[in-house]
């Protein structure tokens, strides 16, 4: 996919007021290829998967502008971001059905593994359109450079879930162990072990469901899930500051895994060409990862400083509905259409502040 610009609008304003071109060329790429393989029934296994996969997903931005300097030459000056994130894993899914006096299980079982690398870099030049001199540095920055150091991030889980068929009730309780690892590597252009931070850890993670079919085309369920998110690289080791535009963006070494309690409950009806659902959820969290949360601004510089963190409690909680109806039912004429319409509504409290 691929994407050029030719902007006008910005020209003459703020930190372009001496810009007379600016134009822009951005193209994303992204590719997977995956393997799956059905095991054969052996024994006490009714079905059986083995899936593996790799993925490249890569973004470039590339930005033309021709502005005054400070000498009051003419400058063509070139920047080139890219942002690269290659992985690649596999599952193992197994499932066995059996009885216990009335029950009736389904048990299901696996492994998920994860490797990706993700890099990123910026590069630019200055051309002098007068004296032909050329320059890696812009605005003040000295390129080629990374705002992260290269990041490989290695996730294992291992769940196990069993859905209890007692006549029209449905219990599924479930567990699942997730680790993550990530370590971060220094380079020829990013050489700062001071702005790098590996992190590890793991949580076990529990889930019970229930559903109850009261009619053939009408369910009523509920469910209450824990949760495990492990820090985003680029939420540990960004650190961006822009001079030209007085921005800053630093690195939370101490970042944590964020971690949640979260409990639904709503209906499900399809029948006649009507479905029908709608749910409400309510959501803990406890060490939500905020993104880039803005902090204030510098004393010194009074550059504006960005910085993810952890918000010690946080909650969010909603409804949502669908609904779609086959028209054909209602006009034969119509038969090949539907009507579908859909609304979510959430919102979100820090706990602490609030």
């Amino acid at each position: 996919r691929a994407a050029g610009s030719d902007l006008h609008a910005l020209l003459g304003f703020g930190r372009f007021a001496t810009t007379t071109r600016l134009a822009g060329d951005d193209q994303q790429d992204r590719w997977r290829a995956t393997v799956t393989y059905a095991l054969p029934r052996l024994g006490w296994m009714d079905e059986g998967s083995v899936m593996l996969y790799r993925q490249d997903d890569s973004s470039r931005q590339f930005t033309d502008e021709d502005r005054l300097g400070p000498t009051g030459h003419a400058l063509l000056l070139e920047r080139n971001f890219k942002l690269r994130e290659r992985g690649y894993g596999g599952e193992l899914r197994t499932r066995w059905n059996f009885n216990s006096g009335a029950l009736e299980h389904v048990l299901v079982s696996g492994v998920e593994w994860d490797d990706s690398r993700l890099t990123e870099s910026r590069t630019g030049l200055s051309t002098d359109h007068v004296s032909g001199q050329i320059s890696s540095t812009l605005l003040g920055e000295r390129f080629p450079l990374r705002d992260m150091p290269v990041s490989d991030t290695t996730e294992v889980g291992v769940y196990a879930q069993d859905e209890i068929i007692l006549g029209p009730v449905s219990i599924v309780p479930a567990l699942r162990w997730d680790h993550f690892d990530l370590n971060a590597t220094t380079d020829s252009i990013f050489t700062d072990v001071a702005r790098m931070t590996d992190l590890e850890d793991d949580d076990l993670t529990l889930r019970l469901g229930a559903t109850w079919r009261v009619l053939t085309s009408l369910a009523l369920y509920a469910n209450y899930a824990e949760g495990f998110r492990a820090p985003p690289a680029a939420d540990v080791n960004l650190y961006l500051d822009l001079a030209a535009l007085n921005v800053r963006a630093l690195p939370n070494p101490d970042l944590k895994p964020e971690r949640s309690r979260n409990v639904e409950a709503g209906l499900r009806f399809d029948a006649h060409g009507t479905r029908f659902e709608a749910g409400a959820y309510y959501a803990r969290y406890e060490d939500f990862i905020e993104s880039r949360a803005r902090l204030g601004t510098d004393a010194v510089s009074g550059a504006q400083l960005f910085q993810s963190r952890n918000l010690a409690e946080a909650s969010i909680h909603g409804v949502e509905a669908e609904f779609e109806q086959a028209l054909g039912v209602l006009l034969a004429p119509l038969a090949d259409f539907r009507f579908a319409s859909s609304m979510h509504w959430a919102h979100g409290t820090n706990e602490v502040s609030h």
